[in-house]
């Protein structure tokens, strides 16, 4: 099982789970701790899969020619280094991509409307996702204006094109020369088609995600995800996170309101939790 750092979990079909990662720190502190006791629930042995050897340049110029150089990614080091060599045959990579198109994960930072024009669509979205490639970027925005859909915000759309079938595509692609059989376990219709019908205030709250985990996993569900960051990263990144928000909402008033709304439904939903 992948984690957005770049540190990945290889769960073999033998009583066993590997972590793999590029730098020692990946699994350090709060993730490594989880980890281990998530292993330790399930009764999983656990080892780790440190990168004993330096980069092979031949593997990268490999790497590159498959993926047609969309992908440069931590696991495009991973491969470099052999360090998916010593996952067996029978194993199967878990992967946790595409998950964050049931959360709204685009939404903050960018305008809740489509802007009026392709080049103001890529101006929006060049300012909170730099780019590049801008033509490539522009020619996607004027295919957006072209082919609009009133039952899916620009906002997924942007998730599923671009991060989904752009990023994480590449990336699978390049991993397939690892010869490792890899899953993404929300990369599915049906997980897509429930949660982006749900309303758009659950969704940002994510409760359905511990839901559906209780569900699946009782055991599991103690755990917490995405452990908090300290005091300090918390309130820089809910300061970033809120000027966003007002600067999408296009003035104080519709910020304002927004904000009322999604604490009422965060109440809302825990009442129902």
């Amino acid at each position: 099982m992948r984690d957005t750092e770049g540190s990945a979990i290889a769960a073999d079909l033998q009583p066993r789970i590997e972590f793999l990662r590029g730098k020692a720190s990946l699994l350090e502190g709060r993730r490594a701790d989880i980890a281990r006791q998530l292993a330790a629930t399930i009764q999983e042995r656990v080892r780790n899969l440190f990168a004993d050897v330096s980069l092979d340049p031949g593997r990268l110029e490999l790497f590159d020619r498959h993926t047609a150089r969309h992908c440069i990614d931590i696991d495009r080091e991973f491969f470099a280094r052999r360090q998916l060599d010593p996952v067996t045959a029978a194993a199967l990579d878990l992967g946790g991509g595409v998950f964050e198109a049931g959360r709204c994960y685009y939404h903050g930072g960018l305008p809740e409307d489509l802007p009026d024009t392709p080049a103001d669509t890529a101006a929006a979205v060049q300012a909170i996702l730099p780019t590049g490639r801008p033509a490539a970027l522009e020619s996607w925005a004027r295919w957006l204006h072209e082919t609009q859909r009133a039952d899916l915000d620009w906002r997924d759309r942007l998730y599923l094109e671009q991060r989904v079938a752009g990023w994480l595509s590449a990336v699978s692609l390049g991993l397939d020369l690892a010869g490792v059989e890899r899953v993404h376990v929300a990369s599915c219709g049906a997980y897509l088609a429930e949660t982006l019908a749900l309303p758009v205030d659950v969704r940002r709250l994510g409760y359905h995600h511990d839901h559906l985990i209780g569900r699946l996993a009782p055991e599991l569900a103690r755990f917490p995800f995405n452990p908090p960051a300290s005091l300090r990263e918390r309130i820089a990144r809910r300061t970033r996170h809120e000027l966003a928000e007002l600067r999408a909402a296009g003035g104080v008033g519709r910020y304002a309101s927004g904000r009322v709304r999604r604490i009422r439904t965060r109440r809302a939903a825990r009442r129902l939790g």
